[in-house]
């Protein structure tokens, strides 16, 4: 290989590169849009398909009855306002609403629960014990609140209440940990809110992950190792065919 075809080669690679941060960057300007534009419709996040013709893009909200409302006046303004923004020709981009099913399980939704109930002025404490019992409540695993800024005094400091399983590490957090963050201007200063929820083992994956852990274990009968045997030692059928 000459001097060339490498320095061929590694500038593809860097063009690659580019082109994964720059969808990370856009990724991370729709999703703060969309949390701006539907805070009263209970964003809790969306999922980004650049490489499809049109580019999806489906907004998982809590209560979407607001965007479809006006014969779909918002999602037309979110469109045009993406296209004209990423300078992207007109119909290149969808936007599909999906409703949130399980409120009590989606970490952004009780972030933004627990901001608003803090404007509201109810004591912390009673926020945090109501966010974590409504979300064991809902079937989860683990929970997690941590409230960090000016609780009490000109000190800040954090206040973190956890109840259940909680998983910070291992590539098994990408499937049972969900995460959502928020934060609140008061008098006293800006708060922090970051919600952690672990979420349970569940095939159908409507309350919990379908992706099972690798450290559960599964203790079969006596009857189902004896069926499993069977069906282990059972001889394959073979096909025969009769030709003239």
């Amino acid at each position: 290989m000459t001097q060339i075809e490498r320095r061929e080669k590694r500038y593809e690679a860097m063009a690659d590169d580019l082109a994964i941060v720059n969808q990370g960057l856009i990724y991370t300007e729709l999703n703060e849009m969309f949390s701006k534009f539907m805070e009263n419709d209970g964003y809790a996040g969306m999922d980004y398909k650049p490489y499809t013709s049109p580019i999806e893009i489906t907004l998982k909200l809590g209560k979407p009855s607001g965007m479809l409302e006006d014969n779909k006046l918002r999602i037309k303004q979110l469109i045009s306002l993406i296209q004209m923004r990423f300078r992207l020709e007109e119909g290149s981009v969808s936007i599909f609403i999906e409703q949130v099913k399980n409120r009590a399980l989606n970490a952004q939704i009780q972030a933004d629960l627990i901001k608003e109930k803090l404007g509201a002025g109810i004591p912390v404490r009673r926020v945090v014990s109501g966010a974590i019992r409504t979300i064991m409540e809902g079937g989860a695993s683990g929970a997690e609140v941590i409230i960090s800024g000016k609780l009490k005094g000109q000190r800040a400091r954090s206040y973190k209440v956890s109840e259940g399983i909680l998983k910070h590490s291992g590539n098994s957090t990408k499937d049972y940990v969900k995460k959502g963050m928020s934060s609140i201007l008061l008098k006293q200063g800006i708060l922090g809110i970051k919600v952690g929820i672990t979420l349970k083992y569940d095939p159908t994956g409507k309350v919990g992950t379908p992706v099972q852990h690798p450290s559960n274990v599964t203790i079969f009968s006596q009857e189902e190792l004896e069926q499993m045997r069977k069906v282990k030692t059972a001889k394959p059928v073979k096909a025969y065919s009769h030709s003239k």
